[in-house]
């Protein structure tokens, strides 16, 4: 991790990757207008995941975790988050599970959101619990606005992107989308990638419409009427 100072670039943080999902994760980058927070996830191996990686059982608890303000440390009062989205002011912060398991054999899913997990979103000046809300299944994605926060949430085999009052947490809309994978929000709209698509979803009316198309899409933006997202090694921007 590093981030840009005055007399150029710091190394502010290294985090080992392990490909079994033990030690320390990065989970997500997000700002609050004024800093960058990143979310780290510690995991520890249960006694019989010895042979995970090897075709054995994997199992694993959370140990820990904790937000940091990028170029910084830790931030006191901030949850665990498996996601992370910022918006003026506030973070919002998604709970992690506690534990997992596989059989080996099979790609693993973890660290990931918990089960009908809670959503908090805290405001970053003094950690305050603004509000929170559980969506019904596991967070897969999550963007926040001044108004909204938008997550995208799996039951089963079903994907729904669902809508939030960012200030009373009350659930104000939702739709099914089977291929939905990226999400951002500006509070009016919500930009997403799905099925080699990139599409636009008003909050107000429930209108959607597609901006893009492409099977490679790395990152989704939306401010006002534009839309950006990574191509390969291009930068796409359209009006919505």
């Amino acid at each position: 991790m590093y981030v840009r100072t005055d007399t150029g670039v710091k190394l502010v943080q290294e985090i080992p990757d392990d490909c079994a999902g033990f030690g320390t994760s990065f989970q997500g980058l997000a700002s609050d207008g004024t800093s960058f927070f990143y979310s780290l996830l510690v995991t520890k191996p249960k006694p019989d995941a010895s042979r995970c990686g090897d075709g054995g059982p994997c199992r694993w608890r959370l140990a820990g975790g904790r937000i940091v303000r990028a170029g910084g440390k830790g931030v006191p009062g901030l949850p665990p988050a498996a996601l992370i989205a910022g918006a003026a002011g506030r973070l919002a912060l998604v709970q992690p599970a506690a534990t997992a398991s596989a059989s080996g054999r099979e790609q693993f899913d973890w660290p990931r959101a918990a089960l009908d997990g809670r959503v908090e979103i805290r405001d970053t000046a003094s950690g305050r619990l603004v509000t929170s809300f559980r969506p019904h299944g596991v967070v897969r994605a999550i963007a926040l606005s001044a108004i909204h926060a938008v997550v995208l949430v799996q039951l089963e085999r079903t994907l729904r992107i669902e809508w939030y009052d960012s200030d009373s947490g009350e659930m104000l809309g939702s739709v099914i989308e089977p291929e939905a994978f990226r999400l951002a929000t500006d509070g009016r709209l919500v930009a997403f990638s799905a099925g080699g698509t990139v599409r636009v979803l008003d909050l107000e009316t429930g209108a959607q419409r597609v901006v893009g198309r492409g099977a490679d899409v790395t990152g989704v933006s939306v401010r006002g009427h534009l839309v950006v997202w990574g191509a390969g090694n291009r930068i796409v921007a359209v009006r919505a």
